[in-house]
């Protein structure tokens, strides 16, 4: 079985990659360019899931060349998704790594124009599921999709937006307590 995430990023897609890996499922959270690359071209054996920057993007490339995947939206209302981004550049911004700084419009374009895509393209397909994970959805929608027993576990929401906010004004950059596997 092929899973793949095609939520915008800071839509719940390390919270997916972390159940997912909890479910036995293997999942390359954030690829590498590199990485993507070898996905595309089907030369990476060992691949069963990924999910965030850069897969949303090749979406319908990976429809073409994994028909038979499951693919999962996760996605958030446009005003959080846009304060979870927020901080996500500031974050990126105060470690150094160049980030672009934020355009309100433009992004608010991109998110509209990504999940009215996706919904449209898969509409009334059985390969399809759109999980609000950042609204409370977890594994009581996600397992049924997969053919999964739900796991006793809570699902592992990770990365909530306010927590992040709340720990930039105090000066402190995220640091992962849980790692999914990274690109």
């Amino acid at each position: 079985m092929r899973v793949i995430g095609i939520g915008l990023n800071k839509t719940g897609t390390t919270s997916l990659a972390a159940a997912l890996n909890r479910l036995g499922i293997p999942c390359v959270h954030n690829p590498s360019l590199q990485k993507m690359a070898k996905i595309l071209q089907r030369k990476l054996p060992e691949f069963q899931a990924c999910c965030d920057y850069p897969v949303w993007i090749h979406w319908l490339a990976l429809v073409a060349v994994y028909p038979k995947a499951k693919f999962i939206l996760t996605w958030r209302p446009l005003d959080d998704w846009l304060v979870s981004r927020m901080a996500h550049v500031l974050r990126n911004q105060l470690r150094g790594r160049g980030w672009r700084s934020m355009d309100p419009e433009q992004d608010r374009r991109d998110w509209e124009q990504h999940n009215r895509a996706v919904r449209e393209f898969f509409a009334g397909r059985q390969n399809f599921l759109e999980l609000h994970i950042c609204d409370g959805e977890g594994y009581e929608k996600l397992c049924p999709f997969l053919d999964l027993s739900q796991p006793a576990a809570a699902f592992p929401h990770k990365r909530r937006a306010d927590e992040e906010l709340k720990r930039l004004a105090a000066g402190k950059l995220y640091v992962a307590d849980e790692p999914a596997i990274l690109g």
